[in-house]
């Protein structure tokens, strides 16, 4: 028998090893197919990052491996081969629920982990997800929890986590099909009675639908998208699901409690009417069945309740304030949805936030209205123009009860709103009882006197029954009109009246026929008719807006008016620019952008006359652009961007035309401000216009012949050369490209080399005729750019800019240019490029060493040799940019104390041909100063070729003397790697120097010497 103690003894294992090791049992199992070992994953999921991520790998690896025997599941009755596919299948979805728990719970990081394996197979696990659906029978055998609950229980988990926000269609389109059939899964409907079982057992089959349409997500208009293409059967049933479930949450709350939580309520209330406002027909469904009377009942049952998506207030005020907005009000159809909710009682919810008492903030803060409409009761008095809201909203007044009057008398801040309401409603009451009682012939057709006979006058006047907007004095006037214009203008013209915060109809037709001794206005010349025509263009008639190019109004009052409503169309419009740049246009966005495209050209006859307008009216014209400058803008760049939409002939024009617009402008005194955010977008978009690569997309050839290019690519460097040009915006732009990003800067760098190429390239070479006034302002520009924003510099020179400008001018040396009286365009430009300005900027040293590849040298022996009269004024070299007695020969020499200057001038002067050489010695001048620079580079050339090689101590260091020892001396001069100017004898006297002094002047010395 052993003895007692530690002999052989085994220590226990801890307790994460086993937990360890039984979970590496686990997965084994699990990797060789084992149905329950699967299933076990959902209970025991591993704690470790590695086996998580293992597990993951094996779940949805059994789902890609079987998803192919799906289409065959659903069409025939699984035999032992589908069954085995089906189980593992299955199980791998028990199991992954294991995975799915942490995401709720777990860190930040572990969740994002997860979504990352993910995403590999998200398209396998969605379609396993809808076929637990589609076939719940063979899917699990009957449990109280529905597999739609499961499935929306495991998507919305992925959801919330950021698995659909992803730019794969098909992924988007894959996770909008499942939440929909999640939703509209179980069309039987539950008999429930509670609000807990409801919450509990069907409400979160709500929640991936509601996470598809949460705003700033890609499911958002993937779902618009969708149901966009659903025919009217489809939208209805879908619609019939929202219909019941909201009768059924609602029967389950109990009435006028405090406490209940309507979230679910309110919720479906808020999807419905998002949904009608970008789905016109299924608006039009909704409206129909009568939902929001449904919902505006259920919200007055519910008044007691908190609401949980507003600061403050009851649930039937945030179901309110989603029934009754601006946004829904554009919709169509919405006339029916203010009756509907004014006979359901959203005036007295109106009425209790108006009495409702407020630590902070205003009256109706909670209701989305704009500053025009201003609040509920605002929007209500704009809407009253039709005769089934001013009813509905008149009984709504004549049914609040004596104590809730009496309680508006009381408070102060109530009486003055609902005072001037009542006011407002009674005067819309009379106009409207005036339309329909007196017999006087009222017509809004422009052509009422070419058309309407003295016996064809009504008894009455007709209105349009669609908008109600518009009145006739008979029939035929009536047709006319609706041929002509009112066809395009009748839906929308409702929209503006809603929008406008008085309604101009009502008052016009109360002064036509309060003004009973001229009941027929004759148009009896083209002067007379330009308020008809601004009043149709006002109304949005597309014809009326495009006259406006060649019939500009001279007076300067319609001329205001006329620009204020071409530029009020750019801003009220520019909310659809995200909807035309994602999507085929529709009717609704095709009629939009015929508006804009006959505003645009309506506002050509506004640039006809700044062109010709005195300066101070010009001014005017033009400051008159600044609040309506971004929107402005906004459409300029759509339509370049898609100039197919602007100019479907020639979409090349596109950016010339902008520019031409944009340079009338500016001509005109737009950029006369101090607003820091106007300049802005005048700068943006004259670098917009500039960058704009819309030729070179629709050129069919690789090069643009001159007068092509003038007239299609030149124009658009103007707005930029123009602002260049102003002090306000020189300023401005100067700043703004020193905050832009480096590769914004880039994209500037090869607009401009792109540009210099293609100028040059279709030039005929060595022409002494050649306009190329276009090719210098690019590279004068540039050069500019350079002299004021280093890293510009800095990346010209990366991408070796100066030696293209030089090499295109040289191409075309013999054409004369207008800055230089006597030389060519290669002077002008190798003159802009070398000079003092722009040697003293860093990083110069690499533009010299460019320049001299680029055949400089060439250029100033041209200049040298160039015949010059006694008589004629001037000096040689006079054209170079330097002071004193400095020539460009002499600036080359005292900058090649950098070698690789020094060898790039030294293979320029050995390239010079012979016969330049034999011009020169022919030449007293020339051959003097010649002689005198070659010379003098020779020295220069002997001493950097005896630095590397002599074993002489020359030393910069102050210190030489007082720290060097014999024995310490290099074999070689040390030169600072720097700026190469100075020269040390040893690597401690250079250390000592640059501690002392050297650090100080380094940089700036070059520049001195380079200067000097």
């Amino acid at each position: 028998m052993p003895p007692k103690g530690n002999v052989g003894h085994v220590k226990p294992q801890s307790t994460h090893d086993q937990s360890h090791r039984k979970a590496e049992a686990l997965l084994n199992a699990a990797e060789r197919g084992s149905i329950p070992h699967l299933e076990r994953l959902q209970l025991e999921w591993p704690a470790d990052t590695s086996l998580a991520q293992r597990a993951m790998t094996i779940l949805l690896g059994n789902l890609k491996a079987e998803a192919h025997h799906i289409p065959r599941l659903e069409s025939q009755a699984p035999d032992k081969e589908l069954q085995r596919s089906l189980d593992i299948a299955l199980a791998s979805l028990a199991g992954l629920n294991g995975a799915l728990g942490p995401l709720d719970s777990g860190p930040e990081m572990q969740a994002k982990q997860i979504v990352a394996t993910f995403h590999p197979y998200l398209e396998y696990y969605l379609a396993w997800l809808r076929f637990t659906l589609v076939k719940s029978h063979l899917a699990m055998p009957p449990q109280p929890i529905s597999p739609g609950l499961q499935a929306a229980t495991r998507l919305g988990t992925l959801m919330e986590v950021g698995m659909h926000m992803t730019e794969d269609p098909e992924i988007l389109e894959r996770i909008v099909d499942l939440s929909l059939l999640i939703f509209t899964a179980d069309s039987q409907p539950v008999a429930i009675f509670t609000q807990e079982q409801y919450d509990t057992l069907v409400a979160p089959k709500l929640n991936p639908l509601g996470l598809c349409l949460r705003p700033n997500t890609p499911t958002r208009e993937a779902l618009y998208n969708k149901l966009s293409s659903w025919n009217t059967r489809s939208l209805k049933r879908l619609f019939e699901v929202f219909h019941r479930e909201f009768l059924e949450c609602s029967a389950g709350i109990p009435k006028n409690t405090p406490g209940v939580n309507c979230t679910t309520l309110s919720s479906y209330v808020f999807f419905t009417l998002s949904l009608s406002s970008r789905l016109p027909r299924f608006c039009k469904i909704m409206m129909k069945s009568g939902f929001p009377t449904l919902a505006m009942k259920a919200a007055l049952d519910v008044r007691l309740a908190p609401a949980r998506n507003l600061p403050r207030g009851p649930m039937s005020l945030e179901i309110s304030t989603v029934l009754f907005n601006r946004q829904i009000l554009l919709v169509d159809y919405s006339r029916r949805l203010v009756t509907q909710v004014l006979k359901a009682g959203i005036l007295e919810i109106i009425v209790d936030d108006l009495l409702a008492p407020r630590d902070k903030g205003e009256v109706f803060d909670e209701w989305k209205f704009d500053e025009y409409v201003g609040h509920p009761l605002g929007a209500l008095l704009c809407a009253s123009y039709d005769r089934h809201i001013a009813n509905a909203l008149n009984t709504a007044i004549m049914s609040l009860s004596p104590t809730t009057t009496r309680d508006i008398a009381l408070n102060d801040s109530a009486r003055r709103i609902w005072g001037p309401f009542l006011h407002d409603f009674q005067l819309h009451q009379a106009a409207l009882r005036q339309l329909s009682d007196d017999r006087i012939p009222i017509c809004d057709s422009l052509l009422h006197h070419a058309v309407t006979k003295a016996g064809a006058l009504q008894d009455t006047p007709k209105e349009c029954s669609t908008c109600r907007t518009t009145v006739y004095c008979s029939i035929d006037c009536q047709r006319e009109d609706w041929d002509a214009l009112h066809r395009y203008e009748c839906t929308r013209r409702r929209v503006e009246l809603i929008a406008a915060k008085t309604s101009y109809w009502i008052a016009r037709h109360i002064h036509n026929s309060n003004d009973r001794r001229h009941p027929r206005r004759k148009v009896e010349n083209a002067t007379n008719s330009i308020p008809f025509q601004g009043r149709s263009a006002e109304r949005g008639s597309i014809s009326h807006l495009r006259r406006l190019e060649k019939e500009w109004p001279t007076d300067t009052s319609l001329a205001e008016r006329a620009l204020t409503i071409l530029l009020q169309n750019f801003k009220a419009e520019v909310h659809h620019l995200q909807r035309l740049q994602t999507q085929v246009p529709d009717t609704e966005l095709q009629r939009v952008l015929d508006l804009m495209l006959a505003s645009l050209a309506g506002l050509d006859g506004a640039f006809k006359f700044l062109d010709h307008a005195p300066e101070t009216q010009a001014n005017q014209v033009a400051i008159a652009f600044h609040p309506y400058l971004r929107e402005f803008f906004a459409w300029f760049r759509f339509f370049m961007v898609n100039p197919r939409l602007a100019i479907p002939d020639e979409p090349m024009m596109t950016g010339s035309q902008a520019a031409t617009r944009m340079a009338v402008l500016l001509k005109a005194g737009v950029y006369m401000t101090d607003n820091p955010e106007i300049l802005d977008h005048i700068l943006d978009m004259s670098l917009f216009i500039f960058m704009d690569t819309t030729p070179w997309r629709w050129q069919k050839d690789k090069t643009l012949p001159q007068a092509q290019y003038d007239k299609i690519v030149a124009p658009k460097f103007e707005p930029l050369g123009m602002c260049l040009h102003y002090t306000s915006t020189r300023e401005a732009l100067f700043r703004k490209l020193n905050s832009s990003t480096t590769e914004a800067l880039k994209r500037l760098c090869d607009t401009f080399s792109r540009e210099c190429s293609e100028s040059s390239a279709g030039l005929p070479k060595d022409s002494p005729e050649l306009d190329c006034t276009t090719f210098s302002s690019y590279v004068y520009t540039a050069l500019t750019f350079c002299s004021q924003v280093p890293r510009f510099f800095k990346i010209m020179l990366k991408t070796r800019f100066p030696v293209l400008a030089l090499q295109g001018a040289l191409s075309v040396r013999h054409a004369k240019d207008s800055r230089i009286p006597m030389g060519s365009i290669s002077l002008e430009i190798a003159t802009s490029m070398f000079n003092t300005e722009i040697l003293l900027i860093d990083n110069s040293r690499r533009l010299i060493v460019q320049l001299l590849e680029a055949g400089i040298l060439e250029v100033v022996i041209g200049d040298l040799l160039y015949p010059r009269d006694e008589e004629e004024d001037g000096e040689l070299f006079e054209e170079w940019r330097f002071q004193g007695d400095m020539n460009p020969l002499k600036a080359l020499l005292y900058a090649c104390y950098d070698r690789r200057i020094a060898t790039a001038l030294n293979t320029a002067i050995m390239s010079v041909s012979s016969s330049t050489k034999r011009d020169i010695s022919m030449n007293g001048t020339a051959r003097e100063i010649w002689g005198a620079f070659v010379r003098d580079f020779q020295f220069y050339q002997d001493a950097l070729c005896r630095f590397p090689n002599d074993r002489i101590p020359l030393c910069d260091s102050l210190m030489h003397h007082s720290t060097t020892k014999p024995h310490e001396l290099g074999d070689a001069p040390k030169e600072c790697a720097m700026c190469q100017t100075t020269v040390y004898c040893s690597t401690k006297c250079q250390g000592e120097d640059w501690n002392s002094l050297h650090r100080e002047e380094c940089t700036r010395n070059r520049v001195d010497l380079t200067a000097n």
